[in-house]
């Protein structure tokens, strides 16, 4: 197997995060999003709650807004997290995502970047596995 059971773990970390927060970024606000039942797509509270959980669990790893409206870095750094992404989340195919981290091996180098990031996923989140 290429990827070991921790690197699998953070794998489906993400996957499950990626699955809250979507493809699209809502672009209106929600007010009293955190107090109501539901809002008009009947999605209730406590799921809103998870998908923001979600989404500040992400935008601590790969970066992103913060409440300030500035950019704060993750600590996975872009050029990283993009391959990742590319490769776990949009399926992208090794040696696309690879070439552009250089010209020899690209299915190699994709792989040897998933594990890496896997790994300090794994660790920082401390996931259990």
């Amino acid at each position: 197997m290429e990827l070991t059971d921790s690197q699998l773990a953070a794998i489906g970390w993400c996957q499950k995060r990626w699955a809250l927060v979507g493809h699209e970024q809502r672009t209106t606000a929600s007010y009293d999003e955190r107090t109501s039942p539901a809002n008009d797509d009947g999605e209730s509270g406590a799921m809103i709650l998870r998908r923001m959980d979600a989404s500040d669990d992400l935008k601590r790893v790969c970066g992103g807004n913060g409440m300030s409206g500035e950019y704060e870095s993750g600590y996975i750094p872009r050029a990283y997290w993009q391959t990742f992404e590319n490769c776990i989340r949009f399926d992208e195919p090794a040696g696309t995502a690879g070439s552009r981290l250089g010209r020899s091996a690209p299915s190699v180098r994709a792989l040897t970047v998933v594990r890496f990031v896997a790994d300090i996923i794994a660790d920082k989140e401390r996931l259990q596995f």
